[in-house]
């Protein structure tokens, strides 16, 4: 550093002190060896060789280059070969594809032991799927195909899911498969509605349907929160899903409300809530070809959307409804004419037999709720008179309802009998109801008039109803309900317990009564049978921890605790304030035995709300006595309606063997027919 123009050169680099505190290094005017800040401060100025910089690999060679232009070569016969072989196949379908199902390819399902050259090409399908389905891929990748070409999806298997998926559809008939529709078909057209359909069919294979409700979930965040699509695939994707949510819906982790407002949300954009503006945009003359051929479909009507956009869109009303009636969460979904105008098209030209179903259970949704508004205990000062007659019209209503419907139509006749139970249930049997924004407390008490009587009865027939007609599907059957049905028995249980226990806003209530009409223990101990039988699990066992493993466990609790709760007096069973479960089967003064707490800990069961420590702190009925092996014995009970409690209409009993009944005991907490049982209440949680 003998100049200052070399140090200036240098000072570009600045010194270290400079370079650590971040300033301006400024070169000296009197001393060469130091710059202004370091003499001001009198630190030592200290210049560091600069590092040499690796070099950067660079593909400038010749050897480079001609290798990328050889991989571009491969690529390119590889693509001309592929259009040679397929310009070349004879089949039918969409990018001559070969069919499932069809007469040329009967054998693709039935003969395992084929050749590789009889299985379709899935490399066909390339990765980049969103040329080869124009726009209407989940993403960059098709999923299904990746799982076909990876065998962790069999061609049989994913055919038999189809099969599957259209006997489910007659218990929620609003998203359909034609009956020649094939995987390939669907993965071109339809490639999201065919992800969901997989998902909610695949219940026989664990591991598969986990592998594919993890990938619809990232492709349906995908597709929504990234590339912001709307189209008729995706809603019917999202709507099939909601539908057999059961199968997913893991209490506390749950998502089914925020994945049903983004359905909501896909009507509202998608203008499915008004008829499509065809007659305007042709006097404008504008182009129709932006619009989703699925949306609009081939149909020559300018007051509908497609049938497939029509069903969605009535589809969706419905799930929202129902969640809205059994979790008591608002309905985003508003209700207008358009909705009816709708089903009913679809009723006057059916392309299925499922399309009848339609209007006959869009009309008992609206029809529950415009009677459950009218029946709400705030606005009910009506005489009995008056009530009556509105009974009856809806009565009436209900009936001409069942006149359009199909003969021995199961899903329809659980939907009647569900709206009537939800529209005279007058707010006070839901424990999901929010008692402090509601207009009756908790602890506000109404006297029982004779409308209200007759109401709450209607209720309660109408839920024991829909109980023995659930009772009458084989059980078989159970894997292939959809929420519809499976709320429907977990609202009406709710509406049963509390009216064979008591209400506590009418102390005046007879629960004597209401136990004579609705034998809960019997429709709880039947159900549990069944649900042994159809989800294989048990109360000890549970197979998962989905809602609908766990339907058998909860239901189980909640026989439990209602045959302990019927044997206290209707001021004690009636009341939700205190841990009734835990305190109220005393039979004096006796101190309670204190119990060390358990490492597992209570969570709320999903169908209801309660939550008994009763065992944890050592209160319950055979603690309180001293000697937990002390059991009382009851008379025998008429378990098996020897005694006609129901007119004679025991079919619903036909497939439940016999069983000794002789040894029930009331006393025991568990409340088992035969075998030792450890006393616990876990009522009602999962």
């Amino acid at each position: 550093m003998s100049t200052v123009a070399g140090r200036i050169k240098k000072v570009e680099r600045a010194c270290k002190p400079c370079r650590d505190l971040k300033v301006r290094c400024l070169p000296c005017v009197e001393r060469d060896d130091i710059c202004q800040k370091c003499k001001r401060s009198g630190a030592r100025c200290v210049l560091e060789d600069p590092k040499p910089r690796k070099k950067r690999k660079t593909n400038n060679d010749r050897g480079s280059v001609l290798a990328l232009q050889a991989k571009v070569a491969e690529l390119k016969a590889q693509l001309e070969e592929r259009k040679a072989s397929s310009q070349g196949d004879t089949a039918t379908g969409p990018s001559n594809v070969p069919l499932v199902g069809t007469a040329n390819t009967a054998t693709i399902c039935s003969d395992d032991s084929r050749s590789q050259d009889a299985m379709p090409d899935w490399s066909q399908y390339p990765s980049n799927a969103q040329d080869s389905c124009d726009g209407h891929c989940p993403s960059s990748k098709s999923v299904v195909g990746e799982l076909l070409r990876s065998g962790q999806l069999m061609q049989t298997a994913a055919a038999s899911y189809l099969s599957g998926y259209r006997h489910m559809c007659t218990y929620f008939p609003f998203v359909i498969l034609a009956d020649d529709a094939s995987i390939e078909q669907l993965m071109h057209s339809q490639p999201f509605s065919l992800h969901a359909i997989l998902v909610v069919s695949s219940g026989d294979n664990e591991d598969l349907q986990t592998t594919l409700e993890k990938s619809f979930r990232e492709e349906l965040l995908r597709a929504v929160m990234f590339d912001g699509k709307n189209n008729i695939d995706l809603l019917q994707a999202l709507v099939v899903y909601l539908a057999w949510y059961h199968f997913f819906y893991i209490p506390m982790k749950q998502q089914f409300y925020q994945i049903l407002q983004i359905a909501i949300g896909m009507c509202i954009d998608m203008k499915l809530d008004r008829p499509p503006e065809r007659a305007t945009a042709r006097k404008m003359g504008l182009e129709e070809s932006h619009e989703d051929d699925n949306l609009l479909g081939d149909t020559s009507s300018e007051q509908y959307y497609s049938k497939a956009a029509r069903r969605a869109y009535i589809g969706c009303y419905c799930i929202s409804t129902a969640a809205s009636w059994v979790w008591c969460k608002p309905n985003n979904f508003p209700y207008n004419d358009y909705l009816v105008q709708c089903a009913r098209s679809l009723s006057d030209d059916p392309e299925n037999a499922t399309d009848a179903m339609i209007l006959p259970l869009l009309q008992t949704q609206v029809l529950g709720n415009e009677y459950h508004k009218a029946y709400l205990h705030a606005n009910f000062a009506q005489p009995s008179a008056l009530s009556e007659s509105t009974m009856a019209a809806f009565q009436a209503k209900m009936e001409d309802n069942q006149s359009t419907t199909p003969s021995e139509c199961w899903p329809v006749d659980l939907a009647r009998l569900y709206a009537a139970s939800y529209g005279h249930e007058m707010d006070l049997l839901n424990p999901c109801v929010d008692r402090a924004h509601s207009p009756t407390r908790s602890d506000e008490t109404m006297p029982l008039t004779s409308s209200r009587r007759d109401c709450l009865t209607y209720c309660l027939h109408s839920a024991a109803k829909l109980y023995e007609t659930f009772l009458s599907l084989p059980y078989e059957e159970y894997a292939k309900l959809s929420v519809l049905q499976w709320w429907a028995i977990v609202c009406d249980t709710a509406y049963l317990y509390r009216l064979c226990l008591g209400i506590p806003q009418l102390p005046e209530w007879d629960v004597a009564d209401a136990r004579e009409v609705a034998k809960l223990e019997i429709y709880l101990d039947l159900l549990c049978y069944r649900l042994v039988s159809a989800t294989g699990s048990t109360l000890e066992k549970p197979t998962g921890r989905d809602l609908y493993s766990l339907l058998c466990p909860i239901f189980t609790n909640v026989k439990r605790s209602y045959e302990r709760l019927k044997e206290l007096p209707k001021t004690m069973s009636a009341s939700d304030k205190r841990p009734v479960h835990a305190d109220a089967f005393s039979a004096g003064q006796a101190k309670a035995v204190p119990k060390p707490k358990l490492a597992t800990h209570p969570s709320h069961c999903p169908a209801f709300r309660y939550t008994s420590r009763a065992d944890e702190i050592g209160l319950g009925p055979a603690a309180q006595e001293g000697n937990p092996t002390e059991t009382s014995t009851v008379s025998d009970i008429d378990v098996f309606l020897n005694s006609s409690l129901f007119d004679g209409d025991n079919a619903w009993l036909g497939d439940m063997p016999s069983l000794d009944l002789s040894p029930f005991n009331v006393d025991d907490p568990c409340f088992i027919a035969t075998g030792p049982h450890e006393p616990r209440d876990t009522a009602m949680e999962p």
